[in-house]
């Protein structure tokens, strides 16, 4: 069973469409037409309607896939500038409840929890840094009392 909203299922719709479009309007031009076209040879006619039934069944086959692969082609894009170190990207937002869907949603979740972790260790560097300097002023300050009391005890 196909489940709902799933790649397949739409891909299994788009196809039986454009199978619905090509073969319905294919046999319309054969049965309809044809017999009212007496011009043009019957096996010119039915290699022409033939001819436009492939063509047109590649053209609806592109625009179905170009329709599916745009968040893809989109994701890809932003998980390239994510690779180069840039995690303040726009995510692009996907509509579809698909497999698409669910993967640019945990990519942006990914993204997110990406920006926390570096957040995260960007404050406990600053914080570590400040620790050291409060450490090196002690230090300092303890060297200085030392060296007080070794002049003291001259």
């Amino acid at each position: 069973m196909l489940a709902p909203r799933s790649l397949i299922t739409k891909s299994v719709i788009g196809i039986g469409v454009v199978s619905v479009i090509t073969y319905g309007t294919s046999a319309f031009f054969l049965f309809v037409l044809q017999p009212r076209i007496t011009f043009i040879p019957f096996w010119l006619f039915v290699t022409l309607t033939m001819m436009l039934g492939v063509f047109w069944t590649g053209v609806l086959g592109w625009l179905a896939a170009r329709w599916l692969i745009r968040p893809l082609v989109r994701l890809a894009a932003a998980s390239e500038q994510a690779s180069t170190g840039e995690l303040r990207i726009d995510i692009p937002t996907v509509s579809s409840r698909d497999e698409l869907g669910t993967l640019v949603l945990t990519f942006r979740n990914m993204i997110q929890n990406l920006r926390e972790i570096i957040g995260n260790i960007s404050a406990s560097s600053d914080t570590t840094d400040a620790r050291s300097r409060e450490l090196t002023a002690a230090i300092q300050e303890a060297a200085e009392q030392m060296g007080a009391i070794a002049h003291a005890g001259e």
